[in-house]
């Protein structure tokens, strides 16, 4: 996830000439299931094609990390033009639904998405998942398709001193 975001960021700043900035907290990258990394990668992805699409900044600021309440934090923020809420839901009617997919992709693996922006004051897009949730989910992972070895199944004859008769 590190290594993939870290590219992600300065390919964006050479392609757009925006100063665009990753701090990203490695001990991160353990605590994600798959599933978690993709969806934060898509995430930041989206905002900042939203951010070349509309926001008019100059400098982006790609933060990944780990909260002190045990969640997982990506935020973007930029110093672009900023919008109003009429603003997104207008873009929204318009058929564009970057905020929305964000957002929906986010809920669909335990977590939130915030959006903090005014006209004139840039924007800040917070994602953020519960560190006990990607837990569950990379357990669950790892331990997908395991199956008890052949010595505790169940068998399928039954012992003939537990047969009644």
């Amino acid at each position: 996830m590190i290594e993939p975001l870290r590219a992600l960021v300065e390919h964006f700043g050479a392609r757009t000439g925006l100063h665009a900035r990753a701090d990203l907290a490695a001990e991160v990258n353990d605590s994600l299931s798959n599933e978690a990394r993709h969806a934060l990668y898509r995430v930041a992805q989206q905002a900042l094609d939203n951010i070349e699409s509309h926001a008019h900044a100059r400098h982006v600021h790609v933060m990944l990390t780990r909260t002190a309440d045990d969640q997982i934090c990506l935020c973007v923020e930029d110093d672009g033009r900023g919008f109003s809420p009429a603003d997104a839901e207008r873009r929204a009617a318009d058929g564009h639904f970057g905020l929305r997919s964000m957002r929906a992709r986010l809920e669909s693996i335990g977590g939130c998405l915030t959006i903090d922006s005014a006209p004139g004051q840039g924007t800040r897009v917070v994602a953020r998942l519960p560190l006990s949730r990607q837990v569950a989910l990379l357990v669950s992972a790892r331990y997908a398709g395991f199956s008890a070895p052949a010595a505790v199944q169940p068998s399928a004859t039954v012992d003939p001193l537990l047969r009644s008769g």
